[in-house]
C-alpha cells in the first residue's frame, strides 16, 4: 500500500481517537440527543437517498429501499433510546456489583452496495450510542450515496453538540485501505457477504471483528492463527452465535473451506 494512502488512513485514526476522547465525556442526555439527531436526518431523507442508491448501485427498488431506510432508523431508536450507556448501567444487589459502561474506541464500519446508508446509520446509531467514534468505509459501487449519507449525518450530529470527526469516511475506499484500517482500529463492525468473512478472517485484529450478513444474522468471530477453520474445514472461525433470532430465512448459508494458502495470497 502506498505511503500516501498509509498517511491517509493514520490521519482519520487520529481525528477519530481525538473525537472520541471528547465525546466520552458526553452525558447520557447529551449522547442519546446525538444518536437521535443521526437516525432523524437519515430517516427525513430517505427518498432522496434511496433514489442515489438506486441510481448509483443499479440494485433494488426505491420504494423498497425507502422502507428500508424508515424502518432501520425508526426500529433503531426505539431500540436504543431508552438503553444506559453513560455510568453506571446495572448494578446486582445480591453480589454487590456494579457494571459501568465504557467506550471501545474507534470503530470501523464496514458497509455493503445494497444498503449503504441503511447500514451505516443502523450500525453508526449503536456505535455512537456507547461514545465511540466512526470511521465508514464504502463499497466502491456505492461511495457517492454513503459519502452523502455521512455529510447528512454530520450536519445534524454537528448541530445537536457532537464534535468534530466522531463519524468520518474513507473517500476513496480501496481494498488496501480497508485493510489498513481494519488492523488500527480498535473495533470492526462488517456487513457483507462470504468474500467480506474470508477479508476478516485473513486479517489480524485488534479485537474480534463482527459481521453482520445474508439475514441481518450476526456473528462475532474469534480470528485466531492456529485451529480454525483454516486447518479444521469446521464451521469458519469458531464463531459464537449471539442469541439473536432467526427466521429459517436467516440461517447462515454453508462456508466453503479456505487454506491457509489462500489467506495468504489475499493479504
Amino acid at each position: 500500500m502506498a505511503e500516501m494512502e498509509q498517511g491517509y488512513i493514520d490521519s482519520l485514526i487520529e481525528k477519530a481517537q481525538k473525537a472520541q476522547k471528547e465525546f466520552e465525556s458526553y452525558s447520557q442526555e447529551q449522547v442519546d440527543a446525538i444518536v437521535k439527531a443521526m437516525g432523524k436526518i437519515i430517516y427525513d431523507n430517505a427518498e432522496l437517498i434511496a433514489k442515489e442508491a438506486v441510481e448509483e448501485t443499479g440494485y433494488g427498488r426505491v420504494d423498497s429501499k425507502i422502507l428500508k431506510i424508515t424502518r432501520c432508523t425508526t426500529a433503531a431508536w426505539h431500540y436504543l433510546h431508552d438503553k444506559k450507556s453513560v455510568g453506571m448501567i446495572d448494578w446486582d444487589p445480591v453480589e454487590k456489583l456494579a457494571t459501568y459502561a465504557k467506550p471501545v474506541g474507534v470503530v470501523a464500519a464496514l458497509v455493503p452496495t445494497t444498503n449503504p446508508v441503511s447500514t451505516t446509520v443502523s450500525n453508526g446509531m449503536s456505535i455512537l450510542k456507547c461514545r465511540n467514534a466512526m470511521i465508514v468505509s464504502p463499497h466502491p459501487r456505492a461511495k457517492k450515496t454513503t459519502i452523502h449519507g455521512v455529510e447528512l449525518i454530520n450536519e445534524a450530529i454537528r448541530a445537536a453538540g457532537a464534535p468534530e470527526n466522531l463519524v468520518q469516511i474513507v473517500d476513496q475506499p480501496s481494498m488496501a485501505a480497508t485493510s489498513e484500517l481494519m488492523t488500527k482500529v480498535d473495533v470492526v463492525v462488517a456487513t457483507g457477504g462470504l468474500y467480506l468473512y474470508h477479508q476478516l478472517l485473513c486479517h489480524r485484529t485488534r479485537r474480534p471483528p463482527h459481521r453482520r450478513q445474508r439475514g441481518n444474522t450476526a456473528e462475532q468471530g474469534r480470528i485466531e492463527r492456529k485451529r480454525t477453520a483454516l486447518d479444521t474445514g469446521c464451521q469458519p472461525g469458531d464463531y459464537r452465535r449471539t442469541g439473536e433470532p432467526r427466521t429459517r430465512y436467516q440461517r447462515p448459508a454453508p462456508e466453503k473451506r479456505i487454506d491457509r494458502a489462500q489467506c495468504h495470497q489475499r493479504q
